[in-house]
């Protein structure tokens, strides 16, 4: 069997959590859900005091986390497990996934929104500071090659994933990654 990895990548708050949690309910086959966020919070496991005392410690430790991502996605994707990943990819680790990603059946999914929205998504969440999303917004799509792209300014959770679960349906052979390498 040959495992699927769909990757969801948009800035922060664009709604790839709430995206991948839909498309998982929506697919004919079983998918394991990978967040980067959650995959982040072990970060401040290791801290047990104030985050202000550490964070060039914790900065040190999200970088090597950043690289070690995209790592445990390929490992997992090799014992044959279907995976759909919330992520923000942006360089260097876009590099990574297309080395390592260009030759598999992973969809690299585009997730959109305009960036008054994001900021104002961001500003209702207490979960993150204000100015992620924006310090994002150019980077993220810079590379603008995508499998398919979606949406979510004015769009569903339900709706993007429901498209992103017909594409798959399909049964396409992805070819961002790949095209991204040349």
């Amino acid at each position: 069997m040959v495992s699927k990895v769909i990757i969801l990548s948009g800035t922060s708050s664009a709604g790839k959590t709430s995206i991948a949690e839909k498309l998982q309910q929506k697919l004919c086959e079983d998918y394991l859900v990978i967040f980067w966020d959650r995959f982040a919070d072990l970060a401040l496991t290791m801290f047990s005091e104030d985050m202000k005392d550490h964070e060039d410690k914790f900065k040190v430790v999200m970088r090597k986390l950043s690289t070690v991502f995209p790592e445990l996605i390929s490992l997992i994707q090799n014992k044959e497990i279907n995976l759909i990943v919330d992520t923000v990819i942006h360089e260097p680790i876009l590099q990574y996934f297309i080395e390592n990603f260009k030759n598999t059946k992973t969809y690299f999914i585009g997730v959109n929104c305009q960036l008054e929205e994001l900021k104002r998504r961001e500003n209702d969440r207490e979960d993150r500071p204000n100015g992620i999303a924006e310090s994002q917004f150019d980077k993220i799509h810079a590379h603008g090659i995508y499998d398919l792209t979606v949406d979510s300014t004015s769009t569903s959770a339900e709706q993007m994933a429901s498209q992103i679960a017909e594409f798959i349906h399909l049964d396409l052979t992805p070819s961002a990654f790949s095209k991204l390498s040349k």
